[in-house]
């Protein structure tokens, strides 16, 4: 069985500003087959979006979708979805909101890759990338 890796994500971020407290955690995993070498590329320009839904009770819910059009990519962002967390504050109640992670380089369109190294991670391509969120990693120097 894979590890569990996870992230606290932006929602605390938004709720943090207007006193309210969420938690929302979203887990990462990506097959370890597709580690290093053979880490998955959402295509050049693409993007990764996440819907939240927040319910009438405050249970938050995670739609994860990619505009990749490779099969592999679909199905491991796809298996992010679910519950991610909760709010107490019901101003939040029945909204929704959406995160849209895109990647950018000097030479044009950038390229969201997804690798199974330290259980999953979610990159922007680039010089030492997998600095989103793998914290098992050694820093760079």
């Amino acid at each position: 069985m894979r590890g569990l890796k996870t992230a606290l994500f932006g929602l605390c971020l938004l709720l943090f500003p207007l006193g309210a407290r969420a938690v929302v955690t979203l887990d990462f995993n990506i097959d370890p087959v597709y580690s290093d070498a053979g880490r998955l590329f959402n295509g050049g320009g693409g993007s990764v979006t996440f819907s939240f839904d927040v319910d009438g009770a405050g249970n938050i819910a995670l739609e994860a979708a990619t505009t990749s059009s490779d099969a592999n990519v679909i199905s491991t962002v796809t298996n992010w979805n679910g519950s991610v967390g909760s709010t107490t504050n019901s101003a939040f109640f029945n909204t929704s909101f959406s995160l849209r992670a895109v990647a950018w380089n000097n030479g044009g369109n950038g390229n969201i890759t997804l690798q199974g190294n330290d259980t999953g991670l979610l990159a922007v391509q680039g010089q030492n990338s997998g600095r989103i969120d793998g914290q098992g990693l050694a820093s760079p120097k």
